[in-house]
């Protein structure tokens, strides 16, 4: 491949961060089988693998947003956890002192704990959805490691 006259930017940013990467240009989906073996591509692509490509970017599209919410809420969850460490009740000899710091933050609790549960919920229901819907391995995968991960941070928000 020969840059275009003048200065070569878009090709310099190439060279510069995707050295490691093969690019190749085909002209019929059927040459996409010399680079990537057939049980990977759908048949739409000339492969073996039964997948949908509709279906999957579907499916991919519910696994983004699950992770978003899941990436937002453990946000929330630490930050939380920080304003609480900020607020070092074990100095408080006073009890009034010490329920005042409860009353603040028991609204903040509650509500990051439902809105945990409620994911925890979707992604529980999601992965039931997954079975029907033809998501990959790596699709289920994703959001059964979220579940757990998301367990795991409430159950660690619990004990703190």
């Amino acid at each position: 491949y020969k840059y275009p006259a003048g200065k070569p930017v878009l090709g310099q940013l190439a060279d510069d961060y995707l050295l490691d990467f093969d690019i190749f240009h085909v002209s019929h989906v059927t040459e996409l089988l010399h680079y990537i073996d057939a049980k990977y591509l759908s048949t739409e692509l000339g492969g073996t693998n039964p997948t949908d490509v509709n279906t999957w970017l579907n499916v991919q599209q519910h696994v983004d947003c699950f992770t978003i919410s899941a990436t937002k809420i453990a946000r929330r969850l630490a930050t939380f956890v920080k304003i609480l460490n900020q607020e070092d009740i074990s100095q408080q000899k006073n009890q009034d002192k010490i329920q005042e710091v409860a009353e603040r933050n028991r609204s903040c609790y509650r509500r990051l704990r439902a809105e945990l549960e409620d994911l925890t919920e979707q992604g529980v229901f999601m992965l039931d959805k997954l079975q029907e819907e033809g998501a990959n391995v790596m699709q289920k995968l994703a959001v059964q490691m979220l579940c757990y991960q998301l367990d795991n941070t409430w159950q660690y928000f619990t004990r703190t």
